[in-house]
């Protein structure tokens, strides 16, 4: 389980959400300092980016651009299934997730990357501690491929051009920079590796280093 609100360290969370490098996951933890954990509202809806900061108003508590979008993200997705069934409402919830815009990846050139998909899957996972993987839908399924697809593309490309190790694991590089840069912030916050024990050793590992 998530650590509780009164164990998390105010300072380094008010910091944190004014940092437009929070991850969504980590965004949402410091959050609870200031507002609890319980995000939903009375008809068991998830509390609207108006409502998070207007609740935020009494400690002035100072957001960075995006930080709340990547947050009402996770929220959204954890409180239905929609994301699961549908590619263009999951495009836009890894558009929230990894850029704080929803809209994002709306222009016709413009998609999300296999990392930032995975990356979104990862935080989710994390906040449900549970897979999700499985539960994606057939439609949804069918678009990572159609990404995967075009990114093989760029890779058979940089192959061509003699590029073998930039492909060399584009992906795992930038997975473990996130991987790294969200065990720092977690740290700060003063988040107990104890809760990632089985959801993801590593990134536990990471918050036990110095």
């Amino acid at each position: 389980m998530l650590d509780s609100p009164a164990s998390l360290n105010r300072t380094a969370a008010r910091a944190l959400l004014a940092d437009p490098d929070a991850h969504a996951l980590s965004a949402l933890i410091a959050l609870t300092c200031f507002i609890g954990d319980d995000f939903l509202d009375e008809d068991e809806q998830p509390l609207t980016p108006p409502e998070i900061r207007e609740m935020l108003e009494p400690d002035k508590v100072l957001l960075a651009d995006g930080n709340l979008e990547k947050v009402a993200g996770l929220l959204f997705a954890v409180s239905g299934e929609e994301f699961l069934e549908e590619p263009a409402i999951f495009s836009r919830l890894v558009a929230a997730v990894n850029e704080g815009d929803a809209m994002a990846f709306e222009d016709d050139d413009d998609e999300p990357t296999l990392p930032e998909v995975f990356w979104t899957m990862y935080q989710l996972e994390l906040l449900v501690e549970d897979s999700l993987i499985e539960e994606l839908g057939e439609r949804v399924q069918r678009y990572i491929a159609s990404l995967t697809e075009n990114e093989a593309e760029d890779v058979e490309e940089m192959l061509a051009a003699g590029e073998e190790q930039e492909i060399e694991s584009y992906t795992d590089r930038l997975l473990k920079f996130h991987k790294l840069s969200m065990a720092a912030q977690l740290r700060a916050l003063g988040c107990k590796p104890e809760w990632l024990d089985d959801l993801d050793p590593d990134l536990s590992a990471l918050l036990r280093e110095a």
